[in-house]
């Protein structure tokens, strides 16, 4: 969602899921296009000023005020909204696209949703957590903050679940704060509630029908698309499976026998990217990187150890997921057993210290008569871009330099060896992390 506020976007597009809910799968069409198959009737300006005959008897205007009864967005005013839908013409055909998707093809997600699909609501209200927010999809990060504390699995609720809002009838809301009231009762209760009574507990919701978590994005094209996560753990596993290593790119050049180092680009004055790149295949297709960078910025003049794993793939909606740390990078090389599935690539990783980085940042601060707890407003604007210049080289001569090499040479050489067999598990478990699709994942649906 990078052309638009993340939180006025999902608002958007529950505010229409909600719209569709009211006018029925019969009457959608009729309300948003020129006919059964045809395209999307003029912009949000025209829509709200357009009038609808029998059986909806109502304006446009008067169908998004009573859309608006069903929709919880904490923290994301009305106006921010509807400014969104005037101001972003893409925003409110992808709103339209969504919400015909899924009352047209909801019962390919589960045949019990298929009573969202008729006239006039169904007791069913469409939810996006925020702070201060006391919805039900606030009540579920509340009990996966408990889960996930005792189970120490995710470094986020993201990867548990990147649900952007839920549809949650009354029965479910009910549910959950009585959950939410069982396992908050006594510390026994608690310490007793893992990820696996998390998943039994939301996933049950899910098969009957009483919740749906789903992760919005931006429709491209002329019709969105339903895509179910976690309803089967084969499916995720085979899929999974497919991953192939293709090849790699350090820091602009994929000459991995005399891999391009950041300090001899800086002695050259060549300008270079700051990341290693590595190219899979999934399904038989090519087209999927994992881009590997760290971002040395910092919200004062600290030190960042942030080392974000992003992960894109061609055809799939560009990123697929990301996540930041070493820690978490190390981790995912265990599997169940606690057995590394890459012990070399393990070694690279656990032998990097970040003290001649931390070293080469205090010196900096000094040259510049900045502590690590200083404001930015210590320096002029010039003097902060020159900063912040430095500050990118030490991060390409004590970070990328001291792993992208070895990195690159690492997956080059188990290609060599074993035929990518290592760097493939590798891959693997990073993409499984990174798009929510580990075994302790809830369920999810993307639209997209």
């Amino acid at each position: 969602m990078a052309d638009a506020p993340t939180k006025e976007a999902e608002a958007a597009q529950a505010l229409f899921c909600s719209l569709a809910d009211f006018v029925g799968v019969n009457n959608i069409r009729k309300v948003f296009t020129s006919g059964p198959t045809g395209t999307i009737n003029g912009s949000y300006q025209q829509f709200i000023r357009k009038t609808f005959g029998y059986p909806i008897n109502a304006t446009g205007q008067e169908l998004i005020d009573k859309a608006f009864e069903r929709v919880k967005t904490p923290g994301v005013p009305k106006d921010l909204i509807f400014n969104l839908l005037k101001n972003k013409a893409g925003w409110y055909k992808s709103s339209v696209l969504t919400a015909l998707k899924l009352s047209e093809d909801i019962d390919t997600i589960n045949k019990k949703y298929t009573y969202l699909t008729e006239i006039n609501w169904q007791d069913f209200y469409y939810v996006r957590g925020g702070a201060g927010g006391k919805t039900a999809m606030d009540d579920i990060d509340d009990l996966f903050k408990i889960a996930n504390r005792n189970d120490k699995e995710f470094g986020d609720i993201n990867k548990w679940s990147p649900a952007d809002i839920y549809f949650i009838s009354d029965a479910g809301k009910t549910e959950i704060k009585s959950k939410k009231k069982s396992v908050y009762s006594t510390v026994a209760s608690k310490s007793a509630f893992g990820l696996v009574q998390l998943n039994q507990f939301v996933d049950g919701l899910v098969i009957s029908g009483h919740l749906l978590p789903l992760s919005l994005k931006k429709v491209v094209g002329e019709e969105a698309h339903l895509f179910n996560y976690n309803f089967i753990r084969s499916k995720e596993e085979g899929e999974l499976a497919t991953i192939k290593y293709e090849s790699v790119d350090s820091q602009g050049t994929k000459k991995v026998s005399k891999p391009s180092t950041y300090s001899d680009n800086l002695k050259k004055n060549k300008k270079t990217t700051r990341d290693l790149k590595i190219f899979f295949e999934s399904d038989g297709k090519s087209g999927g990187n994992i881009k590997i960078r760290h971002t040395p910025g910092h919200a004062k003049f600290g030190v960042n150890k942030g080392i974000k794993v992003e992960i894109e793939k061609k055809g799939a909606g560009g990123r697929l997921g990301q996540f930041v740390g070493l820690p978490i990078m190390l981790k995912l090389l265990k599997n169940k057993n606690g057995k590394s599935v890459a012990p070399g690539f393990e070694k690279i990783i656990d032998s990097f210290k970040w003290k001649a980085y931390e070293d080469a940042v205090a010196t900096l601060n000094e040259q510049y008569g900045v502590k690590s707890t200083s404001s930015r407003s210590m320096l002029t604007r010039k003097r902060y871009e020159d900063y912040r210049e430095d500050l990118v080289n030490l991060s390409g001569l004590y970070v990328d330099d001291a792993l992208y090499p070895a990195m690159s040479a690492w997956f080059e050489n188990d290609m060599t060896k074993s035929e990518g067999k290592s760097a493939n598990k590798v891959l693997e478990k990073w993409i499984e992390y990174a798009s929510s699709r580990s075994p302790s994942s809830g369920m999810f649906v993307i639209a997209k």
